[in-house]
């Protein structure tokens, strides 16, 4: 008979066999992992590089492209808008940099900038829909009636400010300084805007975008009905930094709609050199009466006016 002792040792024996080859086979199975991530690591490392070698040329190159464009500003501006006055809005959100490089150009086109007026975010805010309604109603120049058909905060603004700061050239916008003075006081102190600068009637306006979060909802299509509503009464241009051209930003909401579209000329690339350059082009164009659509975002006619 074998002795039991043997039995016990040579279950022992198995076990350890056992364990030594899972020890041995899962240290080469973790050997052949992580070669494998290396090697993975190596080539993304790489493709990492790679991508941003190429990023920083195309970086170069757009700065090349500013530069180039900034220098022949005044050459490819020169009396676009000799003595035809602008007046520059900005939206809520609209970024600071880019409201003050559009009045810059508009400028350098030969415009005379007859103040910048802010809108803020209480002009977008529907709980104070109501309550800007009715001092629009109240303040009214003499003369002055709204478009039956602008019955939404932006519309009526736009209407309101245009009817008493715009005019087709060689006319006089309606009403008063007084009058005019008694709108930018009641909508100042009411919260909804500021102004910056004298600001005087003038024949067109720039009204500067932001981009507007789809969670922000009608954010866009008031600042685009408030451009519809300045154009009734001069020329217009609604111009922003790339995107402003897409979702719900007010640029994408005036090319999606035909009545808009018609209405106010627009440019979605106005963080950029060539892009403000193409919002005084733009502007020249539409003080003639033609309407264009530019820059590199959806639904954009061409890269900008000529091209």
């Amino acid at each position: 008979m074998i002795p039991l002792r043997y039995h016990a040792v040579s279950l022992v024996a198995v076990f350890l066999a056992l364990a030594l080859g899972l020890v041995l086979g899962s240290t080469a199975l973790a050997d052949r992992v992580v070669s494998n991530l290396r090697s993975d690591s190596s080539e993304l490392s790489g493709q990492a590089k790679a991508l941003a070698a190429e990023r920083d040329s195309v970086q170069q190159d757009l700065d090349a492209l500013e530069a180039l464009a900034d220098v022949h500003a005044d050459q490819i501006l020169a009396g676009e808008l000799r003595e035809q006055p602008v007046i520059v809005m900005a939206a809520p959100g609209a970024n600071p940099e880019i409201v003050a490089g559009v009045r810059d150009t508009l400028a350098r086109a030969g415009a005379p900038v007859h103040g910048t007026v802010s809108l803020t975010p209480a002009f977008t805010d529907v709980s104070e829909a109501e309550r800007l309604r009715g001092l629009i109603t109240n303040s009214l120049p003499a003369g002055a009636e709204l478009n039956t058909g602008a019955t939404d905060q932006g519309s009526m603004t736009g209407d309101l400010l245009g009817a008493a700061f715009l005019h087709a050239p060689g006319e006089e916008a309606l009403g008063n300084d007084d009058e005019r003075n008694v709108i930018v006081d009641v909508l100042s102190t009411g919260g909804f805007l500021s102004v910056e600068g004298s600001l005087s009637p003038a024949v067109s306006a720039v009204v500067v975008t932001s981009v507007v979060p789809d969670s922000d909802g009608n954010d866009g299509a008031f600042v685009a009905r408030f451009a519809a509503g300045l154009a009734g009464h001069g020329a217009v241009v609604a111009a922003g930094e790339a995107g402003t051209a897409e979702g719900n930003s007010a640029v994408a909401v005036i090319r999606a709609e035909n009545s808009l579209t018609s209405a106010v000329s627009t440019v979605d690339n106005a963080d950029a050199a060539a892009g403000r350059i193409t919002v005084a082009l733009a502007l020249a164009e539409r003080v003639r009466g033609t309407v264009g659509h530019y820059g590199m975002g959806p639904k954009a006619s061409a890269p900008t006016r000529g091209a």
